[in-house]
């Protein structure tokens, strides 16, 4: 199991582009999507990140630019937004389930 952080640009985008919400069901085709932060995913999932780039540009093309890297530890983090505390809780609820190690994750909306 592996936690990535998963972060693209998209070329000439229009309010409310239909691609966003194409690579959101891409990601949650392929694993657990959280997003604590409106403009970052993570992806709690079995596959590895060519895997992950791959299915993305079957969606939305080469074009735009993907960036998609394992989370082993996350250093610094605040949270603000109930909605995103949410989303908060429900990531470390299943990074814990799911037996990983991430050094430095708590429940805590606020890093140390």
């Amino acid at each position: 199991m592996n936690l990535l952080l998963v972060t693209f640009d998209l070329t000439r985008t229009i309010p409310g582009d239909s691609r966003y919400a194409q690579v959101d069901a891409t990601l949650q085709f392929n694993g657990t999507l959280f997003r604590p932060l409106k403009q970052n995913r993570l992806l709690l999932t079995s596959r590895d990140p060519q895997q992950i780039m791959s299915a993305i540009e079957q969606r939305i093309g080469r074009q735009s630019g993907i960036l998609i890297v394992p989370v082993t530890s996350v250093s610094a983090w605040r949270i603000h937004e109930v909605h995103r505390r949410k989303e908060w809780d429900r990531l470390v609820t299943a990074i814990r389930r799911s037996g990983i190690k991430i050094d430095g994750i708590t429940p805590n909306y606020v890093s140390s």
